[in-house]
């Protein structure tokens, strides 16, 4: 199974089958993400994760415990543990996935959920699995 996660306070979640089939998207608070990865029991074969860097709004960020650099500290840790390679994206790119999984956006924030599964759906397409139309798993 492959993971693509959108961090930060509220955690976007997608699991994948290695074939690019969505299996289950959620987002859920930090803690709760803690505690489904330290339960999961079905083996994953990577974890593919938006990047985070401050930028010009850094000072949006003052006082901040930088939420979206804690997951991605829990992710590497965990990664390294259980030896799983991590892909990392910026998230330019979601807009652009958007229209090629056929996904509408709202303007302004995207939904941490539906991040996260742009986020898997571009690494499918990067790897020639998806070509611009997602599979659906009942």
């Amino acid at each position: 199974m492959i993971v693509s996660v959108d961090p930060g306070d509220s955690v976007g979640v997608a699991l994948w089958s290695e074939q690019g089939a969505i299996l289950e998207n959620w987002k859920v608070d930090r803690g709760g993400f803690s505690y489904w990865l330290r339960h999961e029991k079905r083996p994953i074969s990577r974890i593919i994760a938006e990047d985070f860097h401050l930028d010009h709004r850094a000072g949006k960020q003052t006082g901040s415990n930088v939420p979206a650099a804690l997951v991605l500290g829990g992710i590497e840790m965990y990664a390294a543990i259980h030896d799983i390679p991590i892909t990392r994206q910026e998230n330019r790119i979601l807009r652009i996935t958007a229209m090629h999984a056929n996904v509408m956006l709202p303007k302004g924030h995207i939904p941490d959920d539906v991040a996260a599964f742009l986020h898997g759906f571009r690494y499918f397409i990067e790897a020639g699995v998806l070509a611009g139309e997602v599979q659906v798993v009942d």
